[in-house]
């Protein structure tokens, strides 16, 4: 357990640490850069052992597919057709934000 604990924070680190991206990345980075997303699909699974999923698609068409943690505060209120940013790092989305400026975590979110 301690070594998991540990290695979290240390993750957390080097997120806090990454700067921000000066252009978008072509491949894995380990700046940070906010990606514009529309809402596809939404499944927060209630009362199922399952994780919170979304399927989000960038401008370009393309798909990309996250689970969360929980359902909230962001999965929860989002529907289809609305629009998200999607903080990348690492070639992962790892945080999302709404209108609002609400944000939440990723299952891959280092926090």
């Amino acid at each position: 357990m301690v070594l998991q604990t540990r290695g979290a924070l240390e993750w957390e680190r080097e997120f806090r640490a990454a700067p921000p991206c000066v252009a978008v990345p072509v491949k894995a980075s380990e700046c940070r850069w906010e990606q514009r997303f529309t809402v596809r699909s939404v499944d927060t699974h209630s009362g199922e052992p399952q994780s919170p999923e979304a399927d989000f698609l960038l401008p370009s068409g393309k798909p990309w597919h996250l689970t969360f943690r929980r359902t909230g505060p962001v999965l929860s209120q989002v529907e289809p057709d609305d629009r998200v940013v999607g903080l990348i790092w690492r070639g992962r989305v790892v945080e999302v934000r709404d209108a609002a400026g609400t944000r939440q975590d990723t299952s891959d979110g280092p926090l």
